[in-house]
């Protein structure tokens, strides 16, 4: 399991769920994934990993921080299900980690033409992130 050093758990007993495209954690109220590089994230990846944030969440809506600095876009089936609320229906904000003040600016772009079922926003600070969904 490799994540980049300011993208881990705070404690070594948290529970850690690895996924062919993801590494998922819940901590402190939010449930944490990090997306990793050079793969594609299908719908049937997807789907898996959403019975994933069921298992670490209780079946909860939880405020979710994903970091997709590294990820490979979605394609348009895998994005469209995870606008749904069958792809949101544990989540209850979602943050994003993105490398970049313009990778914000065209996320930000989607969210508005997506119309999703929660709260989203884009952040280039993990800080900025958590201390968001913790207000939601």
């Amino acid at each position: 399991m490799k994540l980049p050093e300011d993208f881990v758990p705070g404690d070594e007993n948290i529970e850690v769920i690895e996924l062919p495209t993801t590494i998922n954690w819940i901590e402190d109220g939010i449930l944490f994934f990090h997306t990793k590089p050079d793969l594609d994230h299908t719908l049937d990846l997807a789907k898996k990993h959403q019975e994933v944030i069921g298992k670490l969440s209780k079946g909860e809506r939880t405020p979710i921080l994903a970091d997709a600095r590294q990820a490979r876009p979605l394609d348009v089936e895998t994005r469209k299900y995870y606008a749904t609320a069958e792809g949101t229906k544990y989540a209850k904000a979602f943050a994003f980690l993105v490398k970049s003040s313009f990778s914000k600016v065209l996320a930000n772009i989607f969210i508005k033409l997506q119309k999703l079922h929660v709260p989203t926003k884009m952040f280039t600070s993990k800080e900025e992130a958590v201390k968001w969904l913790k207000q939601q």
